[in-house]
């Protein structure tokens, strides 16, 4: 029972601390956007900003009330997992914004530091079989672990494009997505890139987590069901 009321604690703290990263982002975008009010006269860059505020709600609003729909053992579990992707994350983000990697690099160690968080979510979907849970259980826990790491990735990256760190506007000229983007103000794409990167990393992430979380899942009920038959026989005999 000491466990079990610690980890209802904790979950409570780490909750509220998530659901005040959320407010945090929307205020970051509030004040960037605010500081530049002309980007919100080119073209999509209002249903962006609305795209972003809406997720960062939904987001809110998740980790609020949908801890109930798991036992406080298991969403300590998946919370912890979350904020390890999210530490993985984070360091991805700065090793793109300050390491100049060659292009053949750049690739490799993108999709490693991309794997390593999707392996984190599902190993939260395999936990929670192992533990007996049914699969649409491990499918939530790997969902929830995605939320908290993009509520905290998310909000890094916004601390870090918006005021500690900006990309320099002359190197964006060069991009291909601002080439294509048909702006001409790069101050106002550069603000829109980032809400764009968030705007995607938010909306994808939930979806490839319940992939990867069904696969745990399948995998720890395989292994749990496996166990379980070998002990079987021994149990007869006893």
């Amino acid at each position: 029972m000491a466990f079990g009321n610690d980890g209802i604690t904790h979950n409570r703290f780490l909750r509220f601390a998530l659901v005040f990263t959320t407010i945090l982002s929307l205020s970051m975008m509030w004040i960037r956007v605010s500081s530049y009010p002309s980007m919100l006269r080119l073209p999509g860059a209002t249903a962006l900003l609305v795209e972003v505020a809406a997720l960062l709600l939904l987001y809110g609003a998740v980790l609020f009330w949908g801890a109930g729909l798991a036992s406080p053992k298991l969403l300590l579990q998946g919370t912890t997992i979350g904020l390890i992707a999210g530490l993985v994350q984070i360091i991805h983000l700065l090793s793109e914004h300050f390491v100049s990697f060659s292009g053949a690099w750049n690739g490799a160690i993108t999709l490693a530091f991309m794997l390593t968080t999707f392996m984190l979510w599902g190993v939260t979907g395999f936990i929670a079989a192992r533990s007996g849970q049914a699969t649409p259980t491990g499918i939530w826990l790997a969902v929830w672990s995605a939320v908290v790491t993009m509520t905290i990735v998310v909000a890094a990256g916004f601390a870090l494009e918006f005021f500690l760190s900006p990309t320099p506007p002359e190197s964006m000229l060069a991009w291909p997505e601002f080439k294509r983007s048909g702006w001409t103000d790069v101050h106002a794409f550069a603000i829109a890139n980032t809400l764009d990167s968030a705007f995607s990393h938010l909306l994808i992430s939930p979806v490839v987590a319940a992939i990867v979380g069904k696969v745990g899942s399948m995998l720890g009920s395989v292994l749990r069901n496996s166990s379980r038959s070998k002990t079987a026989p021994s149990d007869l005999t006893s």
